[in-house]
């Protein structure tokens, strides 16, 4: 997310530079030596679990506990759950988090306030350039927001329950380790629903749809109304024949006589 923000933020701010510094070589080079990082810091992650069933003599002591559970285990020493603690929450997550809201927000500010001089001042295609960038500005900034709100719940847990334990209950640990996942699945829905060419599409393909389906309510409609306006002048005519039946009767002979 951070290399992302990097990113953007020469492409939208410094273009010269991004053109220049940011080529496809680099670009590749730059993901791999990203992948590489990340694998890097998950190492230790990797080593600090161990499985066991429970028994009389072992049993799994965290908070939301099963007998069969995944326990944390200190390679290194005691001193490594505060590394660790140190290591995951802050060193890979709030200063990285922190430069990253500093850089979005940054080209946000700049694109919005280019926007307004851009409206007043330059041709059709300058705008359109500027509107590029503040449509992707916007979709990276709500990516970060989602991002934001589903790990920094988990980060946050991990650190309270480092130095003050069993403060939190049990709920916020497992609500702080789904929301994760939910930022997996969130993200799909934000770049679509972020995109103008996306609800272009949807429109194209749900108009055709509601047309019909209002035409059938229309015609339903129509065909309900006509119905129960015959309903309604039989129903005058049978109360008609109740309240005034010679008048009916004689109606009625005379139509006979005249037959």
């Amino acid at each position: 997310m951070m290399a992302i923000g990097v990113d953007r933020y020469y492409a939208v701010r410094k273009p010269m530079v991004f053109k220049l510094k940011f080529s496809l070589k680099r670009t590749k080079l730059l993901i791999v030596t990203l992948w590489c990082l990340a694998l890097v810091a998950a190492l230790p992650t990797a080593l600090m679990f161990q499985s066991f069933y429970a028994n009389e003599e072992e049993k799994s002591n965290y908070v939301g506990k099963s007998p069969f559970a995944c326990t944390l285990s200190l390679p290194f020493g005691p001193w490594f759950e505060d590394f660790k603690a140190i290591y995951l929450n802050v060193v890979l997550f709030f200063i990285p988090v922190t430069i990253t809201g500093y850089l979005f927000t940054s080209i946000v500010g700049y694109v919005w306030q280019n926007n307004k001089e851009i409206n007043v001042r330059f041709s059709d295609t300058s705008r359109s350039v500027r509107n590029s960038h503040w449509t992707t500005a916007k979709s990276l900034l709500a990516v970060f927001v989602v991002f934001l709100v589903c790990y920094c719940p988990f980060s946050i847990y991990n650190l309270v329950q480092r130095y003050i334990p069993n403060l939190l209950p049990a709920i916020v640990k497992n609500v702080a380790l789904l929301l994760p996942y939910a930022n997996s699945c969130m993200n799909p829905v934000v770049y679509s629903f972020t995109s103008l060419r996306f609800w272009r599409y949807c429109a194209r393909l749900l108009l055709p749809f509601i047309a019909k389906t209002t035409s059938n309510l229309q015609h339903a409609f129509a065909s309900g109304h006509s119905g129960s306006q015959k309903s309604d002048e039989r129903h005058d005519h049978n109360v008609a024949y109740v309240f005034e039946p010679k008048k009916y009767n004689m109606d009625t002979k005379a139509d006979v006589q005249q037959l």
